[in-house]
């Protein structure tokens, strides 16, 4: 009966720590200006389902938040832009209100 009370202590206790910890990776990443999306785990982000889907993640992830959303991907946060207007903007030079970061 012990070890039933233990395990079940561990198991909620591992829940606890795993919500929060989502939470607070969410919540280290919400700024203003950043667009919408999930940054998934720390560290990993949303590698697994980027690797595990490939091109379906970008599509599913384009019909959730839009055509311009953040991600966390292969370790760093990300901004995936597939607006065609604004792809021309950043890339002709006229990025100067761009912050890197």
């Amino acid at each position: 009966m012990a070890f039933l009370m233990v395990a079940l202590m561990a198991t909620l206790g591992l829940c606890f720590f795993t919500i929060a910890l989502l939470r607070w990776n969410e919540l280290r990443y919400r700024k203003k200006g950043v667009p919408p999306g999930t940054m998934g785990w720390p560290i990993f982000g949303e590698t697994t389902e980027f690797l595990k889907l490939g091109p379906n993640f970008i599509k599913n992830q384009r019909a959730r938040y839009g055509s311009f959303f953040k991600s966390h991907i292969l370790g760093c946060p990300t901004v995936v832009s597939m607006d065609p207007e604004l792809n021309r903007y950043i890339l002709m030079g006229e990025s100067k209100g761009l912050v890197p970061g």
